[in-house]
């Protein structure tokens, strides 16, 4: 007998189901409904003016009272996120002007500030090229942004940069926001507000528009907060201790030179960004470290706490009766049909939409088809057949969300047809 013969309770015993056909009620609902309702909204940032939430697959950026001038200030945000010129630039799929509303394709679970706070609790600290693979990437994208045209003729500058512009995936990967109109740290007209540390260049503080140049001395200045969370090398601490060699020379005379020409001079005089690089490009060769981004998204998932994501897709069987990882070999659930039921359920779920998530209920009803059993305790039945199929190895890929459970949005999957013997 092969594992998908076993006889639904919810057919007639010489019933037959045509190939493809949902065999059971939990089927039917799963495939009619699509999964119960995403999890909630949860806030990432917060103000009078503008409200950042982690919505299921992405970010929804919200207008606290739609006026006109909120409306205005989201539709310079839509325009340059909607172009994406930028990789790392999180891109803008819908805008809702009248509720004030625009959505980013950014499947964020925190930002810089709360990443900085955990490092700090950790003691971790990014290596030279991996915190220099985040500033070149976050240089390049801020560069493309300023060459986008907002509907009111603005460069798509960020103009006041902060912590809460930079967000990470459980992967590791980092999407910047605020393009066009900062919603994370400014009010409808442009204004900073909250307490949170912000960077920008002496002429925007004082009520100069973003700009290019301007938004590229904010995020050396950020560089600059962050060198506490970084392993610098020997040469560059030296210099920056005061405690050069005499062999640190140039190194010195380059770095002064930023600070000098860039940083802390006249937006009239301020060197071209170009030249800036060269010069920066010449600190790396001296150093001998040039900028790794893949590091330090490997980094991240370290500081986060998050496992990368596998190489190769998991292998699972449509009906549940095994599945397959790297370094894991098959794992057999054919005696052990509980686990079976529910990985099948999870599949079905996964097949109909990939962030589906599947209630107590129905997971209930899956793994114990007409069995009649209190709430709490078939609850607590698939609480524990959960943790089994976690201990089995599937531990990374079932996660909780909101009121059930799902496989994994990011994880890749691969459903295995046919039948598997018991």
């Amino acid at each position: 007998m092969s594992f998908d013969q076993r006889k639904p309770s919810t057919r007639e015993p010489h019933e037959e189901a045509a190939p493809g056909t949902p065999r059971t009620a939990w089927e039917r609902a799963i495939l009619a409904a699509g999964a119960m309702p995403p999890s909630p909204p949860r806030v990432l940032r917060a103000s009078h003016a503008f409200r950042l939430l982690l919505v299921e697959g992405g970010v929804r950026v919200e207008a606290v009272e739609p006026s006109e001038a909120a409306r205005r200030a989201l539709a310079r945000l839509y325009a340059v996120h909607s172009r994406a010129p930028h990789p790392v630039i999180a891109r803008a799929v819908a805008f809702d002007s009248r509720r004030g509303v625009v959505e980013l394709d950014c499947p964020a679970v925190t930002d810089l500030e709360a990443v900085v706070r955990r490092a700090g609790q950790k003691t971790l600290r990014a290596s030279h090229s991996e915190a220099d693979g985040l500033i070149v990437e976050l240089r390049d994208a801020l560069r493309a942004a300023a060459r986008v045209t907002t509907p009111d003729g603005r460069p798509g500058c960020v103009g006041t940069l902060g912590y809460g512009n930079v967000l990470f995936t459980s992967t590791g990967h980092f999407f910047l926001i605020g393009l066009g109109h900062n919603v994370a740290y400014c009010d409808e007209a442009g204004a900073p507000i909250g307490d949170s540390p912000v960077f920008q260049a002496p002429e925007v503080a004082v009520g100069a528009p973003a700009s290019e140049k301007g938004d590229f001395v904010a995020l050396l200045k950020m560089t600059r907060a962050l060198i506490p969370f970084v392993r610098l090398e020997p040469a560059i601490a030296r210099c920056l201790a005061g405690n050069s060699l005499g062999e640190d020379a140039e190194l010195v005379r380059r770095i002064l030179w930023i600070e000098r020409n860039v940083i802390s001079a006249e937006p009239s005089v301020r060197a071209s960004i170009a030249k800036t690089i060269r010069v920066s490009d010449r600190i790396r060769t001296l150093l001998g470290v040039w900028p790794d981004p893949d590091a330090f998204r490997a980094r991240i998932r370290e500081t986060l706490g998050s496992a990368a994501e596998p190489t190769a897709p998991i292998r699972i069987h449509r009906r549940g009766a095994y599945f397959e990882r790297a370094g894991l070999g098959r794992v057999d659930l054919t005696r052990r049909r509980v686990m079976a039921r529910l990985l099948e359920a999870l599949v079905l779920a996964r097949s109909v939409a990939p962030d589906a998530v599947l209630d107590v209920a129905t997971l209930r009803e899956a793994g114990w088809p007409g069995e009649r059993m209190g709430v709490r305790v078939g609850a607590n039945r698939v609480y524990v057949a959960i943790n089994g199929l976690r201990k089995l190895g599937l531990g990374p890929e079932l996660e909780r969300a909101g009121r059930g459970y799902r496989l994994r949005p990011g994880t890749p999957i691969e459903i295995v047809e046919g039948d598997a013997a018991l």
